[in-house]
């Protein structure tokens, strides 16, 4: 697929805000508190600071999580987005954020992975918004036309409205070939009374070998996006039901930081989180609790990887927009990375595929 129609990453400056859909009592959250240890060596090459790759400005003029705070704004008013960062990274997420009220930025003292991020966000959103909705973006995912995704997060929310279920519902995206990379959806049963695709999980396989790829590529698996939406209450529900410690010591961290605890105090309640893996120790064991939809008529990847980026540089024909960003980079990474080598595996990469 090579779409031409809309190319948003060549907009200058943010992008202009959208009216809010007509999902209700909506909130996004946007996950941005990992440190992107693996496209760090591909980062350095466009930012002499090695900034983690969600405040990185791959191609373009605006970096990912920008780009995700534009896809959130079709869904939520500013005041209704939050943003979970690690402590460390205010420096950029607030100067490329300046729209986002301050108290809507949720620092963790440390990352914990991502089960901790996505319970603290829910925990803060539910103390604001009993009733929420919400809708989680990750912010280092290519998304292409982004038009398409508004479509299918408003079906999304429109379906499970329809079809009277209080659960979440995970975003799919067809699979371009099998990849051991990312993570599998199989669908279940389609969800009675829907007025558009929603069925129950089957199964989620994270990040399988090739082989497990190519049989679920057969089996008619789609690729997980991590994009969820639903009832805040029923995703925080699902997580405490896996990590009722875990949510407890958000609740008190988060009662703490009202009261104006003391740094000291805030850091040692966090501390005591276990870190987990949402995808991994959540959501596959859980999967006959979850919905999934699918993300139709775009092209998704997950740019957490040298690989992910090469793709869709690739598939769009798009190469020369990373080479025009990369020769203004520092000298040193250029000279260190080996971006796309490291993916191709040839010496030279202009004008080849891999």
């Amino acid at each position: 697929m090579r779409p031409t129609a809309e190319i948003p990453l060549e907009g200058r400056g943010q992008a202009p805000p959208l009216p809010p859909a007509a999902e209700g009592r909506a909130w996004v959250i946007l996950l941005a508190g990992g440190e992107g240890q693996r496209l760090s060596c591909l980062v350095g090459r466009l930012h002499a600071d090695r900034r983690p790759k969600q405040f990185a400005t791959i191609i373009g003029t605006r970096s990912m999580l920008q780009h995700t705070y534009g896809r959130a704004l079709a869904h939520a008013s500013p005041d209704r987005i939050l943003a979970v960062i690690t402590e460390g990274q205010e420096r950029w997420a607030l100067s490329q954020l300046p729209q986002l009220p301050t108290r809507n930025f949720l620092i963790q003292p440390r990352g914990l992975d991502t089960g901790p991020a996505v319970l603290l966000a829910l925990a803060h959103l539910l103390e604001r918004d009993p009733d929420a909705t919400f809708l989680s973006l990750p912010t280092d995912h290519f998304i292409f036309p982004e038009r398409e995704l508004r479509r299918s997060v408003a079906r999304a929310f429109s379906a499970l409205q329809e079809a009277g279920e209080e659960s979440v519902v995970l975003l799919a995206a067809r699979p371009a070939g099998a990849r051991s990379g990312v993570g599998w959806i199989l669908p279940g049963a389609p969800v009675p009374r829907s007025p558009s695709p929603l069925h129950r999980v089957a199964r989620f396989v994270e990040k399988p070998p090739l082989e497990a790829a190519e049989a679920l590529l057969a089996e008619g698996a789609l690729w997980n996006t991590f994009i969820m939406a639903g009832k805040a209450r029923a995703m925080h529900r699902l997580i405490g039901k896996r990590y009722p410690g875990a949510a407890g010591e958000v609740s008190l961290y988060l009662a703490l930081r009202r009261e104006g605890a003391w740094k000291r105090e805030l850091d040692r309640v966090f501390g005591r989180i276990e870190p987990f893996n949402l995808s991994t120790q959540v959501l596959e064991r859980e999967a006959d609790s979850l919905l999934m939809a699918p993300l139709g008529g775009v092209e998704w990847s997950d740019w957490g990887t040298p690989q992910g980026v090469w793709e869709s540089l690739l598939s769009l024909g798009w190469r020369h927009k990373f080479s025009a960003r990369s020769a203004a980079g520092n000298a040193l990474s250029r000279q260190t990375c080996r971006f796309p080598r490291c993916v191709s595996q040839r010496e030279v990469w202009e004008g080849v595929s891999p």
